[in-house]
């Protein structure tokens, strides 16, 4: 199954989808962001996968990572 974005690029996040996330063709760095939590999404590199939140502070953009998906429950498991 292809990853499901929405046409803003979102996808719904859940502890199921983020294990079947998969590279587009000819990446190997790409975030997906949720598509209720603003800012909230997963990296993945290679083959490690985190929890991001992305902000912006006086006009920059930043990334927070919160910890590898591996080592942490997905936090809104109840939405599935």
């Amino acid at each position: 199954m292809r990853n499901e974005r929405d046409r803003r690029g979102r996808i719904h996040l859940t502890e199921a989808s983020v294990a079947r996330l998969k590279f587009s063709e000819g990446k190997d760095d790409e975030t997906w962001f949720d598509d209720e939590i603003k800012g909230f999404g997963v990296r993945k590199r290679g083959n490690t996968a985190v929890y991001i939140l992305q902000y912006q502070v006086n006009g920059k953009t930043s990334k927070l990572t919160l910890g590898k998906c591996s080592e942490i429950k997905y936090p809104a498991t109840s939405r599935a």
